[in-house]
């Protein structure tokens, strides 16, 4: 179920990431090895998470994904490999979230971005999913928490 959108303002924020550009049809192949990579270098440096995985999108996605995966993070790590530091600039943007199973989520996206035009806000164009609760916090996909955020001129 997806919740109504809200406008708020959002502060930056500082993420230990690696950027993707993938084929939507491959998202499954090489989430789960990214996230891994990042919670490594991240933990291996005692680095302070300090909230929930994140994808932060360049672009609406066309054939393909143009997007950093990563971790908000306390301060800046030391780079290793793929991993670097990025941020998530401050923003006015329009949230939801989405209770259920991450197949529901391109269904949801479409019902939020419909939302988000009919307000009259206009896009900048990128986008961040946040997985508030996800396996790692319940064995019921149901209950999966996935926050939708949209960033607004």
């Amino acid at each position: 179920m997806l919740s109504e959108p809200n406008v708020v303002d959002l502060p930056e924020v500082s993420t230990a990431t690696i950027h993707l550009t993938i084929p939507l049809t491959e998202m499954h192949v090489h989430m789960d090895a990214a996230i891994q990579e990042i919670l490594q270098v991240v933990m291996g440096q005692n680095a302070q998470v300090l909230g929930p995985l994140m994808a932060y999108h360049h672009r609406m996605p066309t054939d393909s994904f143009d997007f950093e995966i990563g971790f908000p993070i306390g301060a800046p790590i030391t780079e290793q490999g793929r991993v670097k530091n990025s941020i998530v600039p401050a923003s006015k943007a329009m949230t939801a979230s989405l209770t259920g199973p991450y197949e529901q989520l391109p269904d949801a996206w479409r019902q939020f971005m419909a939302r988000v035009d009919d307000s009259g806000h206009s896009k900048r164009g990128t986008f961040c999913e946040t997985y508030s609760r996800g396996p790692e916090s319940t064995t019921y996909p149901e209950e999966f928490r996935t926050d939708l955020t949209v960033f607004l001129l």
